[in-house]
């Protein structure tokens, strides 16, 4: 397909034009460029083009947003998007490329937006200098890669919002072997969304959040981590996700509670957690909490947690057998106020769960679990025995039908 295609009219009264489902068997403009200086913005989507042409946008100045996005585009040229000085937001995103040329991003000196999500970029080191040529940049989409390493992105001060979700980090590294500030985040004091989920984080340096002193929502779900201790550097946060991970325990529990004050949610759910009352009257430190997800985790019933009540007074808990002792697994229920919750298959009011405990039907007793004094967890607890299991389980779905009654 050629652009002689669309009548000069076209060219000369269009400011938006989209271009679906075509197929440019030559690759995009490089037989003949764009000819509109008129069109603010252009999208080719869903065909194929293989490549984007030499200069193949040089007459389109006045651009402010291009998608070139689900064309299985493996191939730019360097000089592909001269003469688009004025572009604003680039979406490349759902295409093959595993390379860029040095050169090719060296005429948008305007982009504060970039997705180039759904590809199969794999050099962390050369996309980082590629990107930080982009001084006004705002937004970066690296979704979906083959990304090993956080790609250093230090030298984007307005940055606001970074996805790097579905690549291959292993490790979130602030700190070097002799003590230098190495996080690729540094300076970056605008940043108030992450996204780090679906990766292969095992272990995480506190100090790769040093300065990311304006983020508020940080996900880090999905990952292998075992331990995480990097609350100190997330006062602002007020969504933190480190769901379906591998974690044993919550780290340094005062850290929570003395430095994440601005915490609404928190999502811990679909870990190995085992928790006492040290972790719960953290929780209720936390003024702001409204949402907190605990299925999956051991503890006793809510019924020995001397802290939980605290906490339920201003936020929903969701919970799951064998986490508490409320439901037969593997329901879901909600315990708190309605509002701002994660979704659960039931909910027990503050009433129910009063009448409930009246009842002491539990699945550990607190000390199977919970060192009394410290309210911290044991260093190893027994299961109750497993051949009881099924007259507990019937013993809940019981219970918890004379609730509903």
């Amino acid at each position: 397909m050629g652009w002689k295609a669309f009548s000069n009219d076209v060219w000369q009264q269009a400011s938006t034009m989209t271009v679906a489902g075509f197929r440019f068997p030559t690759g995009i403009a490089t037989e003949q460029t764009v000819p509109s200086n008129n069109l603010r913005e252009m999208t080719i989507a869903d065909g194929e083009g293989r490549s984007i042409g030499d200069k193949a946008f040089q007459y389109c100045g006045s651009m402010y947003k291009l998608s070139l996005t689900s064309m299985k585009i493996n191939e730019i040229h360097g000089n592909s998007f001269l003469g688009l000085g004025s572009l604003r937001i680039l979406d490349l995103s759902h295409n093959n490329l595993t390379f860029i040329p040095d050169e090719a991003f060296q005429w948008l000196g305007s982009l504060s937006e970039i997705n180039l999500s759904f590809n199969k970029l794999y050099d962390s080191k050369k996309m980082g200098m590629m990107v930080s040529q982009f001084a006004q940049l705002v937004k970066i989409t690296m979704a979906v890669n083959n990304l090993p390493e956080v790609p250093d992105v230090s030298a984007c001060n307005y940055l606001e919002s970074i996805d790097l979700s579905y690549n291959a980090f292993e490790k979130l590294q602030g700190i070097d072997t002799v003590g230098n500030y190495i996080s690729p985040l540094r300076r970056l004091d605008r940043v108030t969304e992450l996204d780090l989920s679906h990766n292969k984080i095992q272990w995480v340096d506190g100090n790769f959040f040093r300065d990311l002193k304006s983020l508020t929502n940080l996900k880090l779900g999905h990952n292998l981590i075992k331990s995480f201790q990097g609350y100190f550097f997330l006062r602002n946060v007020q969504y933190l996700d480190l769901s379906h991970n591998v974690l044993t325990n919550v780290g340094n529990e005062t850290m929570i509670g003395d430095n994440m004050q601005n915490l609404k949610q928190f999502r811990l759910n679909e870990n190995q957690l085992v928790l006492c009352d040290a972790f719960f009257f953290q929780m209720s430190r936390l003024p702001h909490l409204q949402a907190l997800d605990l299925k999956q985790a051991n503890m006793p019933c809510i019924c020995d947690i001397p802290s939980f009540r605290g906490v339920i007074n201003t936020t929903s808990i969701v919970l799951e057998n064998p986490a508490g002792c409320l439901l037969q697994e593997p329901t879901s229920v909600c315990i708190g106020p309605t509002d701002a919750t994660f979704s659960c298959n039931g909910r027990v009011s503050k009433p129910e769960t009063d009448a409930f405990c009246k009842k002491q039907i539990k699945k550990y007793r607190p000390d199977d679990i919970c060192d009394a004094e410290t309210g911290q967890p044991k260093a190893s607890w027994h299961d109750p025995d497993p051949s009881s299991s099924l007259s507990m389980t019937l013993s809940f779905a019981i219970l918890f039908c004379m609730l509903l009654v």
